[in-house]
């Protein structure tokens, strides 16, 4: 598909809306249409679109969508309250000249508002980003950007996100000893111009005990703690050294890079794997994280699709991915290598997984500490007002959540011919 890439995709072509919509579309895209120029609009207001460019493909028709139901004609439309709350596209109908068929093209998606919701342009941050805060820290919020007035603020802490209470006002926490193990976030309440108030939110974060830190040189629990602690600091920049002829290390034992005096450790043995008829244990591809929030656990895949829990500091194997306890009717453990399994943003004890190949558009979550799985989201009944069809969402192990987890862009399939629906 590249060498067309520049001024024709004849196959299907889909790309996640900055906003969650799904964009679907055949034929010689050049440009995708746009809904205005701002990512959100107020009831009243006129929105303009933009036309896309398709080669020699025909524009026959154009018009705007909710909800993948159509709510208007031309290139401009004004939203009412019937929007308010909801994301539209603007969409354009393409003719192929040879053979007639015609297709749609959406834009991304712009968020409609009622002027009476507060919304937010930014949302609070904590003054630790994503990163575990330790107990005795104090920990900034640092404030959203909205339209509307920030009226207070406040900190939650539980052992689950639906779970949380406040426990501070303010913008500040100073992290107490029996916060040790549960999430954190920070709240800020927001008046609209009209006086109703929302809540936003940071993602929540683990919070590490006192003594819980990262290893360091001389850390007993590092494998690389000798080689670490004499090595000098790495210089940033591009260098270009030859690539030594070094023996095949042992499994499990800390070896000297000799270039840049690194540590390496060789964690799996294949020889020993071959007993099994198991030809590697692995990371499934370098698009998939490997190492949890914190860096203290990995997981890793063998030949046959079944995923083991590493400890990232000793190298060694904790335990298959398997034997979950949780409600009947969820898995109990990860199926195949196209499960997709994918860490928690900033909990280094969540995994979320789905079915092999993403059959049943359901996301799983499983706590590694406690091997408790439980239903993350269910996204059947939603993918499906845009394809009845559908009945698999997946990357194909091509793609990961966003950096700070909040967003998932996934394919629409049928397990029945494979097709792709749309994203």
């Amino acid at each position: 598909m590249q060498k067309h890439w520049k001024h024709a995709l004849y196959a299907t072509i889909a790309a996640c809306g900055l906003y969650g919509q799904m964009v679907m579309a055949q034929g010689p895209i050049e440009k995708i249409p746009r809904a205005g120029t701002q990512a959100r609009y107020h009831v009243g207001d006129s929105i303009q679109a933009g036309s896309g460019a398709y080669g020699n493909y025909q524009i026959t028709g154009r018009g705007w969508y909710r909800d993948g139901q159509k709510i208007g004609d031309g290139q401009t439309y004004r939203p009412t309250a019937a929007d308010a709350g909801h994301k539209i596209a603007y969409a354009e109908e393409i003719r192929d000249p040879k053979t007639g068929k015609k297709y749609k093209v959406f834009s991304y998606t712009v968020e409609i508002s009622d002027g009476a919701t507060a919304l937010a342009n930014k949302d609070p941050a904590l003054s630790t980003g994503v990163k575990s805060p330790h107990v005795g820290e104090t920990v900034s919020g640092i404030a959203g950007q909205y339209e509307g007035t920030i009226v207070g603020g406040g900190w939650f802490i539980g052992t689950r996100t639906n779970q949380m209470q406040k426990v501070a006002s303010g913008s500040q926490y100073k992290i107490q000893p029996n916060d040790a193990g549960k999430l954190l976030a920070y709240r800020e309440e927001v008046r609209s111009a009209q006086g109703r108030i929302s809540v936003f939110s940071t993602l929540p974060v683990r919070i590490a005990a006192k003594n819980e830190t990262s290893p360091t040189p001389g850390n007993d629990n590092d494998i690389c703690a000798a080689i670490t602690a004499r090595q000098t600091p790495l210089i940033a920049g591009m260098d270009i050294q030859p690539l030594p002829d070094t023996p095949l290390p042992e499994k499990g034992v800390a070896t000297l890079e000799p270039t840049y005096k690194t540590c390496l450790v060789r964690i799996t043995d294949t020889g020993s794997l071959k007993q099994n008829n198991f030809n590697f244990r692995r990371n499934i591809y370098s698009r998939s994280q490997a190492f949890n929030a914190d860096n203290s656990k990995m997981i890793l895949m063998d030949q046959a699709g079944f995923w083991y829990l590493y400890d990232a500091q000793t190298g060694k194997e904790i335990r298959a991915l398997k034997d979950f306890q949780g409600a009947e009717g969820l898995p109990h453990h990860i199926a195949g290598g196209n499960a997709e399994p994918q860490w928690h943003a900033s909990d280094p004890n969540t995994l979320y997984f789905m079915n092999e190949n993403g059959v049943g558009m359901k996301l799983f979550s499983v706590d590694i500490g406690k091997n408790q799985v439980s239903l993350a989201a269910d996204m059947g009944a939603e993918i499906r007002k845009y394809w009845n069809a559908a009945d698999i969402a997946t990357t194909r192990s091509e793609g990961s959540p966003s950096s700070d987890g909040r967003y998932w862009c996934l394919l629409a399939r049928d397990s029945t011919s494979w097709k792709t629906h749309g994203v």
